[in-house]
């Protein structure tokens, strides 16, 4: 992988976490439209970052399993969302920020720079 993509799915992580604050404080303001949109486009990223790695990089089975978890858990979130149940917008931001921080880092770690 060359160190520009890898810089790119770095600010994709780091986008991520900006997503999960907005997050949080639409869900304080029970803005729920706004919270799918968010939930919708933080699935998206983590599609484009999986498939990123998977393009350019074999063997990296770890953080895809990771993306997928990170995934489902947005999932998650939006059908306890539409079903009405409570979500507290503070331990889902922590609780994703956590999980993007720990993907970002088996990225950094694990994922080589082409020379």
């Amino acid at each position: 992988m060359t160190q520009e993509v890898k810089e790119q799915i770095v600010e994709l992580f780091a986008t991520l976490k900006e997503a999960h604050e907005e997050m949080q404080i639409h869900l304080e303001e029970q803005n729920y439209t706004n919270v799918n949109t968010i939930l919708a486009d933080c699935q998206e990223c983590a599609l484009l970052i999986g498939n990123t790695i998977e393009q350019f990089e074999n063997n990296q089975e770890k953080i895809i399993r990771e993306l997928e978890e990170y995934y489902e858990k947005l999932y998650w979130l939006n059908s306890n969302l539409e079903e009405g149940r409570p979500i507290n917008g503070g331990e889902i931001h922590k609780a994703l920020d956590k999980r993007i921080n720990e993907i970002c880092k088996e990225v950094e770690d694990n994922i080589k720079v082409d020379l």
